[in-house]
This record gives C-alpha cells, structure tokens and sequence, in this order.
C-alpha cells in the first residue's frame, strides 16, 4: 500500500497544475504570444564565423494553432544593415522541424547589424474575424 501512495504522490508532481506556457512568451510579461525565436535575445558573431541555427516555434496553446496553424505557416524575415547603414538584402529559406517549429541558418559573411523576426501568415478571414473580436 505504501508503494501506490508514493507513486501516486510522484505522479501529481510530474503533471503540476495546468500548461505552462510561458516559454513561448517572446517579451517577458507580455502574454498571448504567438511564438518565440531562439535563441533568444542578443547574439553576436564573428564576421565568417559558423553559421548559427535560429528556431521559431509556435505556441501550440495559441487560439491560431489551435485553429489548424502550423509551422508551414511559419517564416522568417531578417533584415540587415551594414556598417554604411546600407541594407543588405537577405533570402531566408527555412526548413519545417515538426508542427510548431522551423529552422533556418544564418552565416555571418557581411558585417552588420541584422534583426531576425519570424511571422505567422494568416488567412483573410482569421484577420478579420480578430478584429472584429477586439
């Protein structure tokens, strides 16, 4: 008997009170993301140093997911400047990981300042049946 109770006991700690879904929280204290990019924050790299991997993962709690989203709707955008504050054009080409993630990489070969973003494309009709909502 005493062997169920301290099963019983490890099984509540494991399940906890409910989704967390706090990591895909892209800005903390902001909730209701749709996703978040890793790695998070700042990186910095060496110019021609090893490409680096960058992920974004839709929330598969987000109302989007759950209405059949998924990272085939996903895409990155990664808009950079140069030293001369030229633009550099970037072509992004992403590979699907699993319904709620895609990856792409990004080599350092110009020197610049780039911002990475990942979007969701939504249908017409999600986007205005949201703001009719709000």
């Amino acid at each position: 008997m005493k062997t169920i109770w301290l099963l019983a006991i490890a099984i509540i700690g494991v399940h906890g009170e409910g989704e967390d879904t706090s990591w895909f929280n892209c800005i903390p204290g902001i909730v209701g993301s749709i996703g978040v990019t890793t790695p998070r924050g700042d990186v910095n790299l060496l110019h021609n140093s090893e490409p680096v991997e960058l992920f974004c993962h839709m929330s598969p709690y987000h109302q989007y997911f759950k209405k059949g989203y998924t990272s085939a709707d996903l895409s990155f955008i990664i808009n950079g400047q140069g030293k001369d504050r030229k633009i550099i054009p970037m072509q992004v080409v992403s590979e699907i990981v699993n319904r709620t993630t895609i990856k792409t990489k990004f080599d350092p070969i110009q020197v610049g300042h780039f911002n990475v973003r990942c979007q969701l494309t939504i249908k017409k009709a999600d986007a205005i049946e949201k703001k009719k909502k709000n």
